[in-house]
């Protein structure tokens, strides 16, 4: 066809756009991709809608997508709404609603438990898989933790770490 022809792909690639069962990159971005490559919905997904590498879940930083994280997830759940914070899109163990609690939680002990197990212990993995970006944000998580640890010293609490990265 004329228009596989102007693009540079096969019939049979073309008929995989145009029934939705593929994607065509006219812009790959820095995916090492050339233009016009045709690619599954699953690799568009993992290429551009779902970069794990940059998501502000920290719990997916340390475990993971396990069966422990989803045990993390509902307690945090619960944590949320018990001090009030609602949150509605996103994840409950998405940095900015773990700093909304933070800021609610009333007992130091949790607030050093929360910080020390999940906020820097996440925000180190997040900044180590951010350096190479040109972007602001990876400056931003670097500063997160020095003003936390001022605002919450662990002191003598002794706070629990995660023994490996699928298990709490």
């Amino acid at each position: 066809s004329r228009i596989g022809a102007l693009l540079d792909i096969s019939l049979k690639e073309l008929e995989k756009v145009l029934y939705c069962e593929a994607y065509l990159l006219v812009d790959p971005g820095n995916t090492g991709l050339e233009e016009n490559t045709v690619v599954s919905e699953e690799r568009y997904t993992q290429l551009f809608d779902l970069d794990p590498v940059c998501t502000m879940n920290l719990s997916h930083h340390l475990l993971g997508d396990t069966y422990a994280r989803g045990e993390l997830l509902a307690a945090l759940v619960a944590e949320l709404s018990r001090v009030g914070v609602r949150v509605e899109k996103d994840l409950p163990d998405h940095l900015p609603a773990l700093l909304r609690l933070l800021g609610r939680l009333e007992d130091r002990e949790d607030r050093v438990l929360l910080t020390h197990t999940l906020l820097l212990p996440g925000l180190e993995k997040m900044s180590t898989a951010l350096e190479r970006s040109p972007d602001v944000l990876p400056a931003v998580v670097r500063a997160i933790p020095a003003f936390l640890d001022e605002l919450v010293p662990q002191g003598e609490i002794e706070a629990p770490q995660f023994k490996r990265p699928l298990e709490v």
